[in-house]
């Protein structure tokens, strides 16, 4: 407030420095009624900036947020939008070449996207930015938000040939931190929805009724969710939120995107990834862009143009390789957290577990059994694991235990050779350890943003 004494200290102190192309830059803030947000020495500069970011990557975009609150409109989408760009971040430390693993046999085919060249239309929108459009563009750092839910996006697919919408992949994603609501709340994700499909003639605007109800989900609380369609006969998409995932002024309906994959060509989903882990992988792996770094599916999109993976983030905090035996296997249930493997169709599964086990001394054996158990279930689905090391951090109390454990997934490399050998961040962090936050087990903002390359960077090499 004007007039009062400036804080003595800050809430959040933060400096971008890889911002990719002239543009405009922006602050989004929440505050409950019985808070304020104050910020101080905002500064927009053309300077350049020093993090380590191994290979350089997609810059972030930055999109101001309009104040205005415009009454709820159908939005036909404009032309496509490319995904972000890169200006690669300059290197003051090399990152070492990881060695490269299995492989995972052939590349996996190419699963067109073909949603983002679509009509989009929406029941509302919160606010100008964050209309229909923003759904399938493409771009997974920008948003769609409801004013409220029940609340729908609809795509008009008529312009695609029939044989290209016929086996569809529908993927969303919400920027909710964590997989689950298991340790916290998330924002405006989808609680129960349905997708439906509609036989009506495109070229105008959605029809109002004539929907037939394909998948339908109720108590969801996962962040991001995959589902194999049947779009046969059908011109039209819709996903239909009635309820909200949701916490206290955050029960919208919000994805970054909604996206449509032709598996017409490839029978079931290829190029898909699900990374799941602790609370390492659920702050590095983002689906959207973060510190001047795009996502995983991003970064991949920017070397292979014709190439846009599906990648969920799976990472929950405080979970151990026991946690995750009971996660990933066994029979679904959201409320419960179990099961995840079993609603997941895509190819490879991310296992990064370990941090957590660290926590105390220990010898390994009972890691290895954890981890093991999760490998032969990953190839007992017709899957391909995927198995990083455990980082270095700035603890000395894990330090002291995670050589053993990574010890151990040396032997599961050797043990089962199909399993891809993700990024050494042992490697990569005890020659980075500024990447880690003070006393802290968790890489700092520029070193997730290295991790996400850094997995781009060996993916490229020995998967695709």
């Amino acid at each position: 407030t004007d007039g009062t004494p400036e804080p003595s200290t800050w809430d959040y102190t933060t400096t971008d420095t890889s911002l990719s192309a002239p543009g405009s830059v922006g602050l989004y803030s929440y505050a409950s009624v019985s808070a304020s947000n104050t910020f101080d020495n905002f500064s927009v500069t053309n300077g350049s900036g020093s993090a380590p970011i191994p290979g350089g990557a997609p810059g972030a975009t930055s999109t101001p947020v309009p104040t205005s609150t415009p009454a709820p409109t159908s939005t036909p989408v404009p032309t496509s939008t490319p995904g972000p760009t890169s200006t690669p971040a300059p290197t003051s430390t090399p990152a070492p070449v990881p060695t490269p693993g299995a492989g995972g046999g052939t590349p996996p085919a190419v699963m067109p996207l073909i949603s983002n060249s679509v009509p989009a239309y929406a029941s509302s929108n919160l606010y100008s930015g964050s209309a229909a459009g923003n759904a399938n563009d493409a771009n997974s750092g920008t948003e769609y938000r409801s004013s409220g839910v029940p609340a729908w996006v609809a795509y008009d697919l008529s312009s695609l040939a029939p044989s290209h919408r016929s086996s569809v992949l529908a993927v969303y994603y919400n920027s909710s931190y964590a997989y689950n609501t298991i340790h916290g709340a998330h924002y405006n994700n989808l609680g129960s929805y349905t997708i439906d499909g509609n036989s009506a003639p495109g070229g105008t605007t959605p029809p109002g009724s004539g929907w037939v109800t394909l998948v339908s989900v109720t108590g969801n609380t996962l962040h991001s969710r995959q589902h194999v369609l049947n779009l046969t006969g059908y011109n039209w998409v819709r996903i239909n939120v009635t309820a909200s995932d949701g916490s206290t002024y955050n029960f919208d309906a919000d994805f970054t995107e909604f996206d449509l994959y032709d598996l017409s060509s490839v029978g079931s989903p290829t190029d898909d990834w699900m990374f799941y882990g602790d609370s390492v992988t659920a702050g590095g792996m983002v689906t959207y862009p973060s510190s001047g770094v795009g996502s995983f599916a991003d970064l991949i999109h920017q070397a292979l143009p014709n190439r846009y993976p599906v990648a969920e983030n799976g990472g929950e905090p405080y979970d151990t390789s026991s946690n995750a035996v009971s996660r990933i296997l066994g029979s679904f249930s959201p409320s419960a957290g179990t099961g995840y493997l079993s609603i997941f169709p895509g190819r490879y599964v991310v296992l990064s577990y370990g941090m957590n086990d660290a926590g105390a001394s220990t010898d390994g054996s009972a890691f290895y059994n954890n981890m093991q158990q999760l490998v032969q279930a990953v190839l007992a689905a017709g899957k391909i694991p995927v198995i990083p090391k455990i980082n270095y951090t700035n603890d000395p109390t894990h330090n002291a235990n995670i050589p053993t454990l990574n010890a151990r997934i040396d032997q599961l490399y050797q043990a089962y050779p199909q399993i891809v050998k993700g990024p050494d961040f042992w490697i990569y962090f005890q020659q980075n350890p500024t990447l880690i936050g003070a006393n802290d087990i968790h890489p700092t903002a520029q070193g997730y943003a290295a991790m996400r390359q850094l997995w781009a960077n060996l993916m490229l090499q020995t998967v695709y």
